[in-house]
């Protein structure tokens, strides 16, 4: 069973009376249980669109989507999900060991509240803001917190929105460490970047999308081959350069 599945995604705006404007055109996807899937594409693609689709956080147009065999608008009540948004902003005021606390205790079924916070704070090394406001620490340090919030309740799906923004090399390497351990683990994860080496590096399968169309999908190795490229970054502007 697939643990995403897309079908024929049409998204539309209406942009005056009789006139509209295509953000997805169609697109079909499959994402396999315990993969994780790069989802690429130039800023307006239609990426965001997408994830935000599939969270049910506005409505699609035409198409199907299933999560874990559910339809997707029943299956954040069937299905544990983690999500980090490309644009975030979590309560200042709180601390970030209170913040993460608050999101555990929202989640049904996560046992020991407590426990579950302090062994996310230790997973990320989050134990030099742990105490701190969200408010007073910097972007790179927000950013580890909202991804490490993705991982509260110990989800079977992560949807992660351009989750390497703003870190640093170092960051982005424990990011990397995090996805694989998920991995290992057997969640599935999708997320969307900028960062084409980091998706070169850890995604099982690559979906290039471009104005709202899938141009391609495929494992690296199967993508490089079809297309003659010798890198992640030369397939991905040739796949532009060909629409």
């Amino acid at each position: 069973m697939a643990a995403i599945e897309i079908v024929n995604l049409k998204k539309r705006y209406a942009t005056g009376r009789n006139s509209y404007v295509e953000a997805l055109k169609g697109i079909s996807l499959e994402i396999g249980e315990g993969e994780i899937f790069g989802y690429i594409g130039p800023n307006g693609s239609g990426k965001t669109t997408t994830i935000k689709i599939l969270l049910d956080f506005i409505p699609l147009t035409e198409g199907n989507i299933k999560i874990m065999g559910h339809n997707y608008q029943n299956a954040r009540f069937q299905v544990r999900i983690g999500y980090m948004p490309e644009d975030h902003s979590y309560y200042p005021h709180l601390r970030v060991k209170d913040f993460l606390g608050f999101l555990s205790g929202l989640t049904p079924g996560v046992n020991g509240k407590t426990d579950r916070t302090d062994k996310i704070i230790e997973e990320f090394k989050l134990e030099k803001v742990y105490n701190r406001r969200m408010g007073d620490i910097s972007l790179g340090w927000r950013q580890k917190v909202a991804l490490s919030a993705a991982f509260i309740d110990d989800p079977q799906i992560i949807i992660l929105d351009e989750p390497t923004s703003g870190l640093d090399p170092v960051a982005v390497e424990e990011f990397s460490e995090r996805l694989e351990e998920g991995r290992k683990r057997g969640k599935t994860i999708l997320f969307s970047s900028h960062q084409l080496s980091e998706v070169e590096r850890i995604a099982d399968r690559i979906g290039i999308l471009s104005e709202g169309k899938m141009l391609t999908t495929g494992t690296l190795d199967e993508l490089l081959s079809e297309s003659g490229a010798d890198s992640l970054n030369e397939l991905f502007l040739g796949s532009l350069e060909k629409k």
